[in-house]
């Protein structure tokens, strides 16, 4: 349900509903297959030619039956993370114009112009530089809006109609026609010494990819990659599974796929603790990955690598704050988790964004770049960037961004990659432009280039003397300045087929790269818990995140709140609901979203480990704070009550049934 099979082009929304059923379809129907196990169980009707499975990622990493062998205690445990809508408070809407030159316009807020211009020149036939995409404002994506939704349907109807047409969907057409965060059934067992230190892994997870594939194999690829959490285990087997169901697609979502092997693999920790009776906290730190480790993936860690310090910080939080009193008749319980998760496309994934900056006449420098703002800050980010590097005030920084006739691609605004790639396609233009600057005043006044600095707007002698003149000045002789650079980042690479268990002797670290940065976080959950209702109500999280070096640390510290809210509605109420590839859930008010009554207290604490390849050192955070809160929060109730629930959302219904 929710495929576009026919449009009505009207002059009022009135009349198109008048229309609609003048359009007679005929459908066959076949038997639903409502979730992986069924999609890929023998004699399953295929949903496309090929089939139903679109993927199976499969990781290997030492030797399992060693590993297992030397383990002292063993844990199983599966899991279940449901589908779940973005929820953005913008419907997804767009408006296209007929262009001069035989093409079309569209403005959209979307979370890729490049990307939305290619898919719109291929449907309608079009030559590429005829599909003009101009990127509008818009109120959230969470990675919704990565895919096509309105943009090739409003776009035909501008060329056949050769006026303007615009497309909104309704509340109700959102949450029928658009992707879903993936379902994920999980298998877990992990093995331990009694000592404490985890000597195996293996994991099964099964994604819901719903009808059409859109991003579900890069979304169990991180699942994968990730599913093992921020630690250093040397034997691991990982097999991911993703399969065409008749639900709604799976899509992006903040986080995509890490969320879902979190909460699985923050429960196991938190049970191999208690089984090794040791502290949860304590028996993280003795396996979270340091740098000179091997991920599960087969990257040797370099630099940047946040996992303890977030870690310790949390705890030192905690301890510092201490627990409140239990309010009456509720019982209070601590839960933690970490997880990390990349920066940037990686796998060997060409990845780079560009910027051009411009000296305006009246003494403003322009700012062109393609790295769309969905509400995470990254225009303001930019603007720093490029202010603090050319030396000019922050508010005489313009920025024109993600049209495709005139602005630099940015690629997509995914992967938490923005800060770090068009950051430092920012970074070299400023500088290059800055250098510009600096000479064409040394060459006015016979000075050497050297000795020449722009400071908040006005060149002076480096040795700090006297002023030369304003930036407005230069402007103002009408010459023309500006640089544009596309930045390509690091190199990375895929996964080998086969991972030593430690650092190969003589390999060099920089070719083991599935990404060039990962950000980390950690979170503590205090929960009560009704003693009488299972109702579930927190009471505070403190969150850190390892960013590298916060270029906008207010920005940081909104997106930390704002990634605990989201992450506790995953974890206690939201749950797009199904039946027969229907959705029950079709209205916003059914979605399990949380209250602003509902906000706790919110410790976000910002730990910086510079990055050497980041933009002043920053890299991307603006997703993970999510991923550890539903972990944290299933860990919180089993230590306030004993329940241990292993299925999103935790409902009163779910802790009462383990408390019988």
């Amino acid at each position: 349900l929710g495929e576009v099979v026919a449009a009505v082009y009207a002059e009022s929304e009135a009349e198109a509903e008048a229309a609609l059923p003048l359009i007679q379809v005929e459908y066959e129907p076949l038997p639903v297959i409502e979730n992986p196990q069924q999609a890929l169980a023998e004699g399953a009707v295929a949903i496309h030619a090929d089939g139903n499975l679109t993927c199976h990622i499969p990781i290997r990493k030492g030797d399992i039956e060693k590993g297992f062998a030397e383990a002292d205690v063993i844990i199983e445990g599966e899991y279940f993370t449901p589908t779940i809508e973005h929820a953005y408070l913008e419907p997804e809407a767009g408006l296209a114009k007929p262009g001069e030159d035989g093409g079309v316009i569209v403005y959209v807020g979307s979370q890729s112009s490049i990307h939305d211009q290619e898919d719109i020149a291929a449907a309608l036939g079009l030559p590429l530089e005829k599909a003009r995409v101009v990127h509008m404002p818009m109120g959230g994506g969470f990675g919704g809006k990565e895919d096509i939704t309105v943009q090739i349907v409003a776009a035909l109807g501008a060329l056949k109609t050769g006026r303007p047409v615009k497309f909104v969907w309704t509340r109700q057409e959102s949450l029928l026609a658009s992707g879903k965060r993936h379902a994920e059934w999980m298998r877990y067992r992990t093995g331990a010494t009694r000592e404490g230190k985890l000597v195996a892994a293996e994991v099964e997870i099964y994604g819901d990819g719903g009808a059409y594939a859109s991003a579900t194999d890069a979304v169990m690829f991180r699942s994968a990659s990730f599913s093992c959490g921020p630690y250093n285990v040397p034997n691991v087997k990982v097999d991911v599974y993703g399969a065409f169901t008749n639900n709604p697609h799976g899509s992006a979502f903040r986080g995509f796929g890490n969320p879902q092997a979190t909460f699985a693999a923050e429960i196991q920790m938190d049970r191999m603790a208690e089984a090794l009776e040791m502290d949860p906290v304590e028996f993280r730190l003795k396996n979270v990955l340091d740098a000179g480790d091997v991920t599960i993936t087969g990257h040797v860690l370099q630099h940047s690598v946040g996992a303890r310090p977030t870690l310790e910080a949390v705890r030192d939080a905690l301890a510092e704050s201490g627990l409140p009193d239990p309010p009456s008749g509720k019982r209070i319980g601590v839960g933690y988790a970490s997880s990390y998760k990349n920066v940037g496309l990686g796998g060997g994934m060409e990845d780079g964004a560009g910027a051009h900056l411009i000296l305006q006449p009246d003494g403003s420098v322009l700012l062109r770049q393609g790295a769309m703002d969905m509400g995470q800050g990254s225009d303001t980010v930019m603007a720093q960037i490029a202010a603090q590097t050319l030396g000019v005030p922050f508010d005489r920084v313009r920025l024109h961004v993600g049209d495709t006739a005139e602005d630099p691609s940015g690629w997509m605004t995914t992967a938490s990659r923005q800060t770090f790639v068009t950051g430092n396609a920012v970074h070299q233009a400023a500088l290059a432009l800055r250098a510009d600057l600096c000479a064409a005043v040394a060459k006015d006044l016979g000075l050497p280039a050297s000795e020449v600095e722009l400071t908040n707007g006005v060149f002076h002698l480096v040795d700090g003397g006297e002023s030369l003149r304003t930036l407005e000045e230069l402007a103002a002789r009408g010459k023309s300045f500006e640089r544009e650079v596309f930045y390509v980042a690091p190199q990375t690479y895929p996964v080998p087929d086969h991972i030593a268990p430690a650092p190969v002797p003589g390999q060099n670290p920089d070719e083991t790269r599935l990404h060039f940065a990962y950000s980390f976080a950690a979170q503590a959950a205090i929960v009560a818990v009704d003693e009488k209702t299972n109702e579930v109500e927190v009471l505070k999280v403190i969150s850190a995140s390892d960013v590298g070096e916060p270029i906008n640390p207010q920005g940081v510290k909104g997106q930390i709140e704002g990634g605990i809210l989201m992450g506790m509605g995953y974890g206690l109420s939201e749950e797009f609901r199904l039946e027969g590839g229907r959705p029950i859930t079709d209205r916003y008010g059914k979605l399990g979203l949380l209250r602003i009554t509902h906000t706790p207290e919110m410790v976000a604490i910002s730990v910086s480990d510079a990055h050497p390849a980041g933009p002043y050192g920053a890299k991307g955070m603006g997703e993970l704070p999510m991923s550890p809160t539903a972990g944290a929060i299933a860990n919180a109730v089993y230590d306030a009550v004993g329940a241990r629930v292993c299925s999103l959302p935790i409902t009163p219904g779910k802790i009462a049934d383990l408390l019988i």
